[in-house]
């Protein structure tokens, strides 16, 4: 396993990442699943971006945005394996986004904030301890 570790910073992934995180990040994953969180280049600015592949098509997204992003599998460079926030280490866990993800599919924006809100209100069952 070929690991760095990077900070986070911004908002796009809360609650599951916050600013000041640091992501240790698998750089010799080939194989990608939709719930992994991704590190890839946007092929359009340079910038490095961490967010989740949401389907099976390996398109990602910020678990607190609402637009899908325009990337593709290639500009992939690693999985994050682990998260370390005040001392702890954690790694992410995938199958509980799947089932939020297919509730922020529901019709109707109220629906959504309900499933962001039991999204917030479970933060500490989203984390296993590394």
């Amino acid at each position: 396993m070929n690991t760095q570790w990077i900070p986070f910073h911004g908002t796009s992934m809360y609650p599951i990442l916050k600013e000041g995180d640091r992501l240790e990040v698998d750089m010799s994953v080939v194989d990608f699943y939709s719930g992994d969180i991704v590190l890839y280049k946007d092929s359009e600015n340079g910038e490095l971006v961490v967010h989740r592949i949401v389907n099976k098509f390996l398109q990602t997204k910020g678990d607190f945005s609402i637009v899908m992003d325009q990337n593709t599998p290639r500009d992939f460079l690693g999985k994050i394996v682990s998260i370390e926030r005040d001392g702890h280490t954690y790694r992410p866990v995938n199958s509980v986004f799947l089932i939020f993800f297919s509730l922020m599919r529901l019709r109707g924006w109220g629906l959504r904030k309900l499933a962001l809100l039991g999204l917030l209100l479970t933060e500490k069952l989203l984390f296993h301890p590394k």
